[in-house]
C-alpha cells in the first residue's frame, strides 16, 4: 500500500475517500497495482469495473432491498 500511495500529506489523505466512499475500488486499484506493477492499460478495465460495483451498492435499488431484508 505504502508503495501505491506515496508518503507525505497525500500518502494517508489520498485514499482515505477511496476508503470510504468507493472501498471495492480502492482495493481493485492496490491489488491491480501491486500484482501488474502499475495501472496501466487494460489493468484499468479491472479499476472501471469495482468503481462500477461500487456505483451499484449506492444505487436506490440496493437501499431499497437492504430496507426490505431488515423487516
Amino acid at each position: 500500500m505504502a508503495r501505491v500511495f506515496n508518503g507525505g500529506f497525500w500518502g494517508w489523505f489520498l485514499p482515505l475517500p477511496g476508503v470510504l466512499f468507493v472501498p471495492v475500488t480502492a482495493l481493485t486499484y492496490v491489488i491491480v497495482n501491486e500484482l501488474a506493477n502499475g495501472v496501466t492499460g487494460w489493468a484499468w478495465a479491472w479499476v472501471a469495473l469495482a468503481f462500477l460495483v461500487d456505483l451499484a451498492a449506492h444505487s436506490p435499488a440496493a437501499f431499497r432491498r437492504q430496507r426490505r431484508a431488515a423487516r
